[in-house]
């Protein structure tokens, strides 16, 4: 299994509130986040130790709040915006607790760094393709920082048929990854090193 991303690049800190600021407001003209919303993400991307495009290239593979690619049930996904621990499988109900974009910054990023801490050489993960129901393909992911991703959002392929889509097709952590690099791309002609 190739890396997602690099253990350096996740944990990466060289990034403070006015550069993440100053990111999205140019990088992303249309993103409606506000300077509170930006306080929160880098702040539990610090407190986390993880890096500030780890959340942002999560926070547009879930639920495409960045860029605004897609405006419809925008409030909706805003509240849900990591998709974390939101909808539980097992009650079919919305989880309360972690609803609202402060909860979802701060759990996200807690599950993040609990599964790259989590990270032992060996580990094995169950991925689905396209259902979450059917976690059947087996995995050793060669980092932690690979092991978190896929840990946080199980699915290595296009499918159809997971239960959130309804149909659609779910690229996981493909969209993450391409994500991610796009954004490190960006942030390096920016700043001028990364």
């Amino acid at each position: 299994m190739s890396e997602l991303i690099s253990d350096r690049d996740f944990t990466n800190q060289n990034f403070n509130y006015n550069d993440v600021s100053n990111f999205i407001r140019k990088e992303f003209p249309t993103c409606r986040y506000s300077a509170q919303d930006i306080k929160w993400i880098t702040y539990w991307c610090y407190s986390q130790k993880i890096n500030a495009l780890v959340v942002l290239a999560k926070l547009q593979q879930e639920q495409g709040t960045l860029d605004l690619g897609n405006t419809n049930y925008y409030e909706f996904r805003y509240r849900t915006a990591m998709g974390a621990r939101i909808f539980s499988y097992h009650t079919k109900k919305f989880r309360l607790k972690y609803y609202g974009f402060d909860k979802q910054i701060e759990w996200g990023c807690k599950i993040l760094r609990w599964y790259f801490e989590d990270y032992e050489p060996g580990n094995e993960i169950l991925l689905e393709d396209g259902d979450i129901r059917n976690k059947s393909h087996k995995e050793l992911p060669q980092n932690a920082a690979t092991y978190d991703s896929y840990v946080y959002c199980p699915s290595y392929s296009k499918g159809t048929g997971h239960p959130s889509n309804k149909g659609k097709e779910f690229t996981g952590n493909s969209v993450f990854s391409a994500r991610f690099k796009e954004y490190k791309k960006r942030w390096v002609k920016r700043y001028g090193c990364f």
